[in-house]
């Protein structure tokens, strides 16, 4: 993402270097060819040298010629590269082994062809003679220098990792997000309602770049412009058909980068190709997202191109390669400021940064853990995704995640739900090549669950849905957790984390209201929980009459049950019916009241709807059986002494008497 042409694959030979230095393996080849030969041997160092390797083995393969050594030891370095030749390569270039003091690299590219079918401590052993080979130069190459070491290191920590075993399932999310084009980069809501990811293939906007011709002749690959787009979650397994957004997409490159935890704001990334490419914010308004704002100081000269939320405050974890870092792409954080203005830029420091590149940058919604990708000495491969732990306020010593996440591909974008149970990330290990798909894993972070209080809320007005806002506040522990969260104009929903072993005040704000106050407390929290909240707002003689305001209303379905009754329940205790679903109403109101949600914490989700009457109901569950219902209900009632079971058919409510009545005709 945000790269004009992706990355190649882990162990690839460096295209720029490798097509100078092989230039006199090429022509040695050339001096005993035919014309027909010469020409098919031109072309394939064409392909080589664009690393269209696929390519160049096609004509290299057309060459008749034979026991020509270095022809051999050309067909070897570009079988190596392809997954459908690979192994077969090493048989090539140890036939030209006994010229492997007129061929530079030639230990170099056989320890290429071992990584290549996993023999890494032979890759080793040959990377080494390839080191003491360049540093006996007269001119050793230092850029050839450092990069044999980092290989070097790769092959070790690939080997060191053989034994490890991560508890973790990686799998791809398939169709319809993923296709046979790029899908890369995903993002989240914490509680995983939706996903966005950046797209590049012939549904783009803009289409395929407009990229010089030259060396890329003949390219089997076209690239397309970035793209945003959008999927929804149907249910555990499914996603909706992914769509564009008509205003974040653009005729150039728009990728996602980062949305906040409530699915509110997200930075985009865009290249209009006038610069290196920065970072813009863009917010939802209802169902639409509004058009990127560029954002003010928090852009360099340079490459800024990922970022990441920190939750519940107004700092922001970026990758830029502006001038001043440890090397290549750095983290740093940023403070807002004001509305799209930023400053208080700081690197995140050596433990995290290094003179490789640090990039796509996650923080948990607990704030606590610290994901990104990198290229650095500890990696396996290309970018691996590794974990930082928030320790007294300092990002701890990283670590490499290691298989099945990380592999000799690029692994990027790491994101987790909430919950910690999934987490989503992006490959090219299917195709290797530059093609990327999302993956999921799970559990997304291994061990205890977070420690966390996830808030689904609804703000009304007059019994429909309303624009608004929540100030969350904690009132004990953390007295500058203060942050606030919006509704969506729309649906009235808001969505917001809150930490364990704490108090918090949840006000919420409407425009022309007095607000309404919501007390919280997570202190017996010890693993991830949600919780729906409710505030209703009502204009004034809307649905309730003067002097009436807070209080319950009784329901004939709480009555006591006869003995005829009685017998009905146990006759049809276990029996299920279609479209009909047991519920725990744990309250009714003809006007809001403050409902102590503290207790209800680790219970079924609660849901409110509303009669003819205009009376609010709360329920908590919906059970297949009355028996069920029934167990549910004996845990209830320790927190909410006057529940009960009420009945729903078809999603209308029902008297628990006549539904049994119904049953024994």
């Amino acid at each position: 993402m945000k790269k004009l042409i992706c990355t190649f694959l882990f162990l690839q030979l460096t295209p720029n270097f490798f097509s100078q230095s092989e230039d006199g393996v090429f022509k040695k080849a050339q001096e005993t060819l035919h014309a027909r030969e010469k020409k098919l041997l031109a072309h394939t160092q064409i392909q080589f040298n664009s690393a269209f390797f696929h390519e160049a083995i096609v004509y290299c393969d057309s060459i008749n010629e034979k026991d020509q050594p270095f022809l051999d030891y050309i067909k070897g370095m570009l079988y190596a590269h392809d997954d459908l030749t690979k192994k077969k390569a090493l048989t090539f270039i140890n036939r030209s082994e006994k010229l492997n003091e007129q061929i530079d690299n030639f230990y170099f590219t056989k320890a290429f062809a071992y990584s290549r079918i996993d023999s890494f401590e032979t890759a080793v052993t040959n990377y080494q003679l390839a080191l003491t080979r360049e540093l006996n130069k007269k001119h050793p190459n230092e850029k050839h220098i450092n990069e044999i070491h980092q290989r070097i290191e790769q092959c070790r920590n690939i080997i060191s990792m053989r034994n490890i075993k991560n508890e973790v399932t990686v799998k791809s999310v398939g169709t319809p997000i993923n296709s046979e084009f790029s899908e890369y980069g995903p993002i989240i809501t914490s509680n995983e309602d939706m996903m966005v990811f950046t797209y590049r293939g012939p549904k783009s906007q803009g289409g395929k770049q407009k990229l010089e011709s030259g060396l890329l002749h003949k390219k089997k690959l076209e690239l397309y412009f970035e793209d945003i787009f959008i999927s929804k979650k149907i249910n555990d397994t499914s996603w909706s058909e992914p769509a564009a957004e008509k205003n974040l997409d653009t005729q150039t490159h728009d990728a996602a980068v980062s949305l906040n935890s409530d699915g509110t704001e997200m930075f985009v990334y865009k290249n209009t190709g006038k610069g290196n490419g920065d970072l813009y914010l863009s917010k939802l308004k209802g169902e639409r997202w509004s058009k990127p704002v560029y954002q003010m100081h928090l852009n360099s000269s340079e490459w800024d191109g990922s970022a990441c939320f920190i939750p519940n405050t107004d700092k922001i974890i970026i990758s830029s390669e502006r001038k001043g870092g440890y090397g290549g792409k750095d983290l740093y954080y940023a403070e807002k400021l004001k509305d799209n203005v930023w400053g208080h830029i700081k690197n995140l420091g050596p433990t995290i940064n290094s003179k490789y590149d640090e990039d796509s940058p996650f923080v948990t919604a607990d704030g606590n853990i610290l994901f990104y990708s990198t290229n650095n000495e500890s990696s396996i491969g290309g970018y691996d995704i590794e974990r930082s732990d928030l320790v007294n306020g300092f990002w701890s010593k990283p670590y490499n995640l290691g298989p099945p996440i990380n592999t000799r591909f690029d692994e990027e974008y790491f994101t987790v739900r909430a919950d910690g149970k999934v987490a989503y990330f992006s490959s090219n290990r299917n195709n290797s090549d530059e093609f990327q798909d999302i993956y999921s894993v799970k559990p997304g972070i291994p061990g205890k669950p977070t420690p966390l209080l996830q808030i689904e809320g609804l703000i009304t007005l007059d019994g429909k849905p309303a624009k608004g806002n929540v100030e969350l506040r904690s009132v004990v522990k953390n007295p500058t957790l203060d942050f606030i969260v919006n509704s969506n104009e729309v649906s009235g929903k808001f969505l917001c984390n809150l930490p364990a072993k704490d108090d918090f005040e949840l006000t919420v704000h409407i425009d022309k209201f007095p607000p309404q106050v919501i007390f919280l407390s997570t202190n017996k929290v010890d693993s991830f929980a949600t919780l729906n909240v409710f505030a209703e707002f009502y204009s004034p003689g809307v649905g309730v009459k003067d002097g009436d305001n807070t209080s319950s209303v009784s329901d004939s379905s709480n009555k006591a049950l006869n003995a005829r009754e009685i017998s009905l329940v146990e006759k049809f205790k276990h029996v299920s019916t279609e479209n009909v679903k047991y519920k725990i109403q744990i309250g009714a109101y003809r006007f809001p009241k403050n409902i102590n949600y503290s207790n209800l914490i680790g219970l079924p989700k609660i849901v409110m709807d509303k009669d003819s009457l205009d009376i609010s109901h709360y329920t908590i569950g919906s059970c297949n059986t009355y028996d069920e219902a029934r167990k549910l209900l004996e845990k209830i009632k320790t927190v909410v002494n006057d529940a009960f079971i009420v009945v729903y058919d078809r999603n209308r409510r029902i008297p628990l008497v006549r539904h049994l009545q119904n049953l024994d005709k």
